[in-house]
């Protein structure tokens, strides 16, 4: 593989360009069990809403004192620090439910509104997550003025002037891409869109595995890999029926699994 085919992503992985497979991310030598081969901070990411009051909106900790925001009354920190850290965004999520209290923030507009501060920071972003996987969702095609209405609150606040097609859009880059946070051993509680981790492919038998420091995001192997082989980890939980994990695949990332374990299933005789 020449390197123009390659975006190495540090010493030890890269982006296989050459591949006909929409991702594919290639060990570029020999990698043994239990090694990290990637770690990354996420573009954007939120605590889900039914964990709003459980878990700090900045560091994504577990709260054993919750501070809430005294405007907004909606997210809630696990210390002064990480409130006034969080609050160059948040502000913004303050305005909008002052000016509107009854306000449905919901996770997919807060991670969209994030996307919004962060491209409105560094424009180059967008063209960046315009390369990742998207597919887009008719149904939220046909709904994207309500969509666009519902953002509209934020999008004062944030004195940003777009329309309902690229909100539209933005939503469906976050619904293909974004990865599900969680404590070891539980559910998921967080949502983040990690740039790097988007371009790896999805295994129902992967030779890796996701764990989290808080949102930071550490992609580990879970055995040996073998130079120039494919690198892949679980978009969904693995101990998951096929039936289940076809299901969630395809809802969440329009994705049928051909991995050997799903195929294994379909052989079967009934």
């Amino acid at each position: 593989m020449t390197q123009l085919a390659q975006e190495k992503l540090n010493n030890y992985i890269a982006v296989d360009n050459a591949s006909t497979k929409k991702k594919k991310i290639i060990a570029l030598e020999d990698i043994p069990k239990g090694f990290t081969v990637l770690t990354e901070k996420p573009l954007i990411s939120t605590v889900e809403v039914a964990h709003i009051d459980k878990y700090c909106s900045n560091c994504f900790k577990p709260l054993e004192i919750k501070l809430k925001c005294s405007r907004c009354r909606f997210s809630h920190y696990c210390s002064k620090e990480c409130q006034k850290e969080n609050y160059g965004f948040h502000k913004f999520i303050c305005q909008a439910k002052k000016n509107f209290p009854y306000l449905n923030i919901t996770t997919l507009i807060q991670l969209t509104a994030q996307l919004l501060y962060e491209i409105k920071k560094d424009s180059s972003i967008e063209q960046t997550i315009n390369k990742l996987y998207c597919y887009e969702k008719k149904e939220r095609m046909e709904n994207k003025q309500k969509l666009y209405d519902w953002m509209s609150p934020i999008l004062q606040s944030l004195k940003i002037n777009t329309d309902s097609t690229r909100i539209a859009h933005l939503m469906n880059i976050i619904d293909c891409n974004m990865l599900y946070i969680f404590q070891p051993f539980s559910e998921y509680f967080a949502y983040g869109l990690y740039i790097n981790a988007s371009k790896f492919e999805h295994d129902c038998n992967p030779n890796c595995m996701l764990l989290y420091n808080g949102n930071e995001l550490h992609i580990r192997s879970i055995r040996p890999i073998k130079k120039g082989e494919n690198i892949t980890f679980s978009y969904i939980s693995i101990n998951l029926p096929y039936s289940e994990r076809k299901i969630r695949l395809k809802n969440i990332y329009n994705y049928e699994c051909q991995c050997d374990r799903c195929m294994e299933v379909k052989i079967i005789p009934n």
